[in-house]
């Protein structure tokens, strides 16, 4: 890990050249990236498990999206499957056109096929359906 310098703090701004965590996090990741593309491939081929298992398009990366139409549709969703132990995030106007309304699934390497086959199973038990 590079030294990071110290800041400068004064009493109504702090001031330093240190590079921000978001900036060393997004570094650090982009070195796994390019050191680890076994990484990148586990999550890819986790999402197409999932898309697959919920009926839609094969991505082309690591979000999965499940378009439910309305908000209110998206968000109840989201509740039932938080209760289920799913985290998903739902997506809604004006970050979709109206009408898309969406849960955004995200996998990562971390995740295994067991999770993905839960989270598939979970949705099918919520009775969450895709419209489109």
């Amino acid at each position: 890990m590079p030294r990071i310098p110290q800041s400068n703090a004064a009493r109504t701004r702090t001031c330093g050249s240190r590079a921000a965590a978001t900036t060393v996090a997004v570094c650090l990741a982009m070195t796994v990236a390019r050191t680890e593309p076994r990484r990148r491939a586990t999550a890819t081929a986790l999402a197409r498990r999932l898309a697959a298992g919920l009926g839609t398009p094969p991505p082309a990366a690591c979000v999965v999206p499940l378009v439910v139409g309305e908000p209110d549709a998206a968000l109840r969703a989201a509740a039932a499957l938080a209760d289920a132990g799913v985290l998903v995030p739902a997506i809604r106007p004006p970050s979709v056109p109206p009408g898309t309304a969406r849960l955004r699934f995200a996998t990562t390497a971390a995740h295994t096929p067991a999770d993905v086959d839960a989270v598939v199973a979970a949705v099918a038990s919520q009775r969450v359906a895709a419209r489109g």
